[in-house]
C-alpha cells in the first residue's frame, strides 16, 4: 500500500509449505518496499514539477519579452513535448467553422508534421470537438473515426490524443493537439498539464495580435490619408483609382483588388485594378457572372462577402475582378445617393471581420473624389455657358439702329 492506494503485491512461494507467519514477516518488508516506493515517486514527481515550472518559465520569458510569436510556439511546442514524452504537439488555429490551419508544432518525426496546411474539420476528431465544444476532448480510438483529422491520426500511427482549446479574448481561438504513438496512452492528467502552456500561449497570441492591431490600424491611417490627399488636391479621379487600387490590395494582403464602374447595361468597367503579377487591366469593360461579387454588389446595394466552399461563389468572369480565391468580397461606391460602381478584393486567406469596414473607408473616399470631379465639371460647364450668353449678348446702351 502506497499512500493509500494498492500498489502491487509482494508473492513468496516454495516447494514445500511456508511457516505460518511468513504473512507477518513478509508484511515488514512490503512496508519498507511501500516508503521506498513512496519516497522515489516522490522524487519523480518533484521532478517532474520542477521541470514543467522551468518550461513554463522560459515561455513566460519569451512571453514577457514579446518574442515573435513563432518562437514562442515552437518554444511550447518543445516544451510540452519532452515534458509529456509526446510523439508529436500542434498548435492548430480555427479558420472559419470548417478548417483549421497547423501553425506550429514539435514531434519526434517531424516530417509527420504539415506546418502552414490547411486541413478541414468536416468528420469527427479532437480538434472537431473541442471548437464544437469549447472543452478539452480525448479520443484514443480513431479505428472508424471519420474526416481528414482522424485520417491523418491513422496515418501518422496515433494511439491517443487530447487537445484543449486556445481561448484568445473569450474566443475558441484554435487548439493544442498532443498525440501518443500506438501502443502508448497519455497520462489521465494531460488536459490539465497542457492547460498552463496553453493559457501562456493565448496570451501571447492576445499579445501578437494587439500589436498587430495596432500596427494596422497606423498602416490603415496612413493608407487613407495618402488617398485623402489625392483627393483634397482635386488629383484626376484615374490617379485615385490607381491608388486605392493598390493600397487596399496593399493593405489586405490580398492577391488583388479591382475598382469598377456600373453601366447602364449592365456591364462594368474596371478603371483601377491590382493584379499578383503588377499588371493592370484598365477602361476594359466586362459582363461579371451573375452570381459574382460584382453582381451581388450591384443587386443588393450592400457589400458582399464570399468564402471558400460557399456555392454561390462559383461564378467567373474578368480574371482581375473575380479571380478563384478563398475569400473574395466587395463594397458599394455610392455617389450622391446612388450606386456608381464597387471596391473589390479576392485573397488566397480568409480575410478579417472588419475588412468590408475598411474597404467601404476607401470607397467612401472614391464617392468624395467623384463627387469633387462632377461639380467640378458642372461648374466648367456652367461658367461656359455663362461666359458665352455674355459674348452672344448685345452691349449695354445700345439700342436697335
Amino acid at each position: 500500500m502506497v499512500e493509500g492506494r494498492l500498489w502491487g503485491v509482494v508473492i513468496v512461494t516454495a516447494g514445500e509449505p511456508l511457516p505460518l507467519d511468513t504473512g507477518e514477516r513478509l508484511e515488514k518488508f512490503t512496508e519498507l518496499v511501500a516508503t521506498a516506493i513512496a519516497n522515489a515517486e516522490a522524487r519523480e514527481e518533484l521532478q517532474r514539477l520542477a521541470d514543467e515550472q522551468a518550461a513554463l518559465r522560459r515561455v513566460a520569458t519569451l512571453v514577457a519579452n514579446e518574442a515573435p510569436r513563432e518562437e514562442v510556439f515552437n518554444a511550447i511546442a518543445a516544451g510540452i513535448g519532452t515534458l509529456l514524452e509526446a510523439e508529436e504537439i500542434r498548435m492548430l488555429r480555427y479558420e472559419g467553422g470548417d478548417s483549421v490551419v497547423e501553425e506550429a508544432g514539435w514531434g519526434r518525426n517531424p516530417s509527420l508534421l504539415t506546418l502552414g496546411v490547411r486541413h478541414s474539420l468536416k468528420g469527427d476528431g479532437v480538434t472537431a470537438r473541442v471548437l464544437r465544444t469549447g472543452k478539452p476532448a480525448r479520443m484514443d480510438d480513431f479505428d472508424d473515426a471519420p474526416g481528414e483529422m482522424a485520417a491523418i491520426a491513422r496515418a501518422n500511427r496515433l494511439r491517443s490524443a487530447v487537445g484543449i482549446p486556445i481561448l484568445v479574448d473569450g474566443r475558441v481561438w484554435g487548439a493544442m493537439v498532443a498525440g501518443a504513438l500506438e501502443p502508448d496512452m497519455l497520462p489521465l492528467d494531460t488536459d490539465a498539464r497542457l492547460g498552463q502552456f496553453t493559457e501562456l500561449m493565448a496570451t501571447a497570441i492576445a499579445n501578437t495580435e494587439s500589436r498587430a492591431r495596432a500596427d494596422r490600424l497606423a498602416a490603415e491611417q496612413a493608407a487613407l490619408r495618402r488617398v485623402a490627399t489625392l483627393v483634397a488636391r482635386e488629383a484626376d479621379p484615374e490617379a485615385v483609382f490607381g491608388a486605392v487600387a493598390d493600397e487596399v490590395g496593399s493593405l489586405l494582403g490580398c492577391d488583388s483588388s479591382a475598382m469598377v464602374r456600373f453601366e447602364p447595361d449592365g456591364t462594368v468597367t474596371v478603371l483601377g485594378g491590382r493584379h499578383p503579377p503588377g499588371r493592370r487591366t484598365i477602361d476594359e469593360r466586362v459582363a461579371p457572372a451573375p452570381d459574382s461579387v460584382i453582381a451581388a454588389v450591384r443587386r443588393s446595394g450592400a457589400a458582399v462577402r464570399f468564402a471558400a466552399d460557399d456555392p454561390s461563389a462559383e461564378g467567373t468572369s474578368a480574371p482581375l475582378i473575380t479571380q478563384r480565391s478563398r475569400c473574395r468580397l466587395a463594397t458599394p461606391i455610392v455617389v450622391r445617393g446612388d450606386l456608381w460602381g464597387a471596391l473589390t478584393a479576392s485573397c488566397e486567406r480568409a480575410l478579417e471581420r472588419d475588412a468590408e469596414g475598411r474597404l467601404a473607408d476607401f470607397a467612401d473616399l472614391v464617392a468624395t473624389a467623384m463627387a469633387n470631379a462632377d461639380s467640378r465639371d458642372q461648374l466648367t460647364a456652367s461658367r461656359a455657358r455663362t461666359h458665352g450668353r455674355r459674348r452672344g449678348s448685345p452691349a449695354r446702351g445700345a439700342g436697335p439702329a
